[in-house]
């Protein structure tokens, strides 16, 4: 299909699966990159979409492993379809999502502890989606790198009490259900109030915190400069506010609708009530918590044995 494109362009995977933080119902995401000649935004995008959309019809109707192609018109639009039974999704430009990959990689080597990062998003993200039923962008819930954002700020700001992907579930769990979303953005580094946000870069600069500013001021260069070409945005307020550590004008709690934002921090409260009435005994957690999680998914993994 690409061979017929018709400009130059390189497509890159990106997400979860080419980091390892994939579950067993994660899709395959790609971009599809322009080259420097042709970097357009996403507007400019609409009809190279459509173009992409029609290949690959024409494809499944002579290939039985292509099936269900469709265009989703979202605010990045998504070409979906499943090759083989797998689920992939292609979109167009995302500079930023593929940057992101190179940056939760660094977190991950920076937090250290034989990647505790990384274990503990997949077990957060496990839970999310198989026992707390928060996780989807698809359906209006979280999205995953919304989960790895909020994984990334209980290390940054609980380390000391960090030892295992279970401590750090248990704290996230406690943290975001009582975390003040109406008057507070979540950063990696701090809470910022909502009142005071001017819209600029933020600084962190928060004593004895692991994400430094030079870290994450390296990574914003990065992605501003293959930025250039997007249409000017601002950080939308919504009922969750989450920042995105590489690109401060992204609210990547915008996925979460209106309707739903209740409902996730009703989940997340009961969540938390449950941790309390186990004193935060582990071998009533690991039964009870991630109960639909140790059967679907996280039987697969090594990270289960380190959940005491």
């Amino acid at each position: 299909v690409l061979q017929h494109f018709p400009v130059n362009c390189q497509i890159f995977n990106y997400g979860s699966f080419p980091i390892r933080l994939s579950l067993r119902d994660s899709d395959l995401d790609f971009s599809l990159i322009f080259s420097n000649e042709n970097a357009l935004g996403i507007k400019e995008c609409r009809g190279y979409y459509n173009h992409l959309f029609e290949q690959l019809k024409g494809l499944a109707a002579g290939n039985p492993l292509v099936k269900k192609v469709s265009l989703v018109p979202a605010e990045v639009p998504v070409i979906k379809f499943l090759w083989d039974s797998v689920a992939i999704d292609v979109t167009m430009q995302q500079y930023s999502a593929c940057i992101s990959c190179q940056f939760l990689d660094e977190l991950n080597q920076r937090f250290g502890r034989d990647g505790l990062f990384k274990r503990s998003i997949i077990v957060v993200k496990a839970w999310a989606l198989y026992d707390g039923k928060i996780l989807g962008s698809t359906v209006g819930n979280l999205c995953s790198y919304a989960i790895e954002v909020m994984v990334a700020y209980i290390l940054n700001n609980f380390y000391e009490f960090c030892w295992t992907p279970l401590d750090v579930l248990k704290l996230l769990i406690t943290v975001v259900s009582e975390f003040k979303w109406n008057n507070y953005i979540m950063t990696i580094g701090r809470p910022i109030l909502i009142a005071e946000y001017n819209g600029v870069n933020v600084m962190y600069g928060t004593e004895g915190q692991i994400i430094k500013d030079e870290l994450l001021n390296r990574y914003r260069r990065t992605n501003e400069m293959w930025m250039q070409a997007q249409e000017e945005k601002k950080f939308l307020m919504k009922s969750i506010n989450i920042m995105d550590p590489i690109d401060w004008r992204n609210n990547i709690g915008r996925s979460v609708a209106p309707k739903n934002s209740a409902e996730i921090l009703s989940r997340l409260k009961a969540a938390s009530k449950a941790i309390d009435a186990t004193g935060w005994d582990n071998i009533v957690l690991r039964t009870q918590l991630l109960k639909n999680s140790l059967k679907v998914h996280l039987k697969k993994f090594n990270v289960v044995n380190e959940l005491p």
